[in-house]
């Protein structure tokens, strides 16, 4: 249904000419984009050392792990989480960073 008066918008046009002003900051663009992905992997992460505990947590109920096995599991699991979160801090200060300092003043100083 078209309504009289207003002319049609070409997408195609606008999408090109927005990606124009973002030519030149790929690598700011990709580096944050890589810095989203490893942060939506430390969410897999975690959600997977869980499923670790648990399932070492019903073999040693079970009586099939050792008590040492069993310690070995929760101290590797332990480390790995605090290193994920140090790293997952680290990731959200990347982001940040390039996201509201240099891409958005970049790309405001190019519109403007």
């Amino acid at each position: 249904m078209k309504i009289k008066g207003i002319k049609k918008i070409d997408f195609k046009y606008n999408f090109r000419e927005y990606l124009s002003y973002l030519k030149k900051y790929k690598f700011l663009i990709f580096l944050l984009l890589l810095v989203i992905s490893l942060n939506g992997m430390k969410q897999v992460a975690d959600k997977y050392l869980f499923k670790i505990i648990i399932d070492e947590g019903t073999n040693f109920s079970a009586g099939t792990l050792p008590l040492g096995d069993f310690s070995r599991t929760l101290l590797i699991v332990a480390v790995v989480y605090i290193s994920i979160f140090l790293f997952n801090t680290f990731l959200n200060w990347i982001k940040m960073h390039l996201a509201n300092t240099n891409l958005e003043r970049s790309v405001m100083e190019e519109v403007s």
